[in-house]
């Protein structure tokens, strides 16, 4: 894992809830608990028990999400939401403009 982590739980939630902040770096999350949050500059991506995916945030905060199992939902800074299934990706800008891809197997 690469980046500043800092993983707690998430506050007024009975269910099992982590929430990572992650600045600038990349991670791959597997999910085991309820919920996972990683939250970003630009967003904050929401996935639930058995969802795998890659978080990479750059210098100049722009971010890549890539959904590789279960699902991941993204909200940008902009307050647009993205639900992304196995083999997509998100790309979101620092103005909060955001474009979804296909992924290649093998990446």
């Amino acid at each position: 894992m690469q980046g500043l982590p800092s993983v707690a739980p998430a506050q007024g939630s009975a269910d099992s809830v982590a929430c990572f902040y992650l600045r600038v770096g990349r991670v791959k999350v597997s999910v085991a608990a309820d919920r996972f949050i990683v939250r970003t500059p630009v967003g904050q991506i929401d996935a639930t028990s058995g969802s795998v995916f890659r978080v990479r945030v750059v210098l100049d905060g722009s971010m890549r999400v890539e959904s590789m199992a279960g699902s991941a939902s993204v909200m940008t800074r902009a307050r647009q939401r993205w639900t992304l299934t196995p083999n997509q990706s998100l790309s979101v800008e620092p103005d909060g403009s955001a474009t979804r891809a296909e992924v290649e197997s093998g990446m």
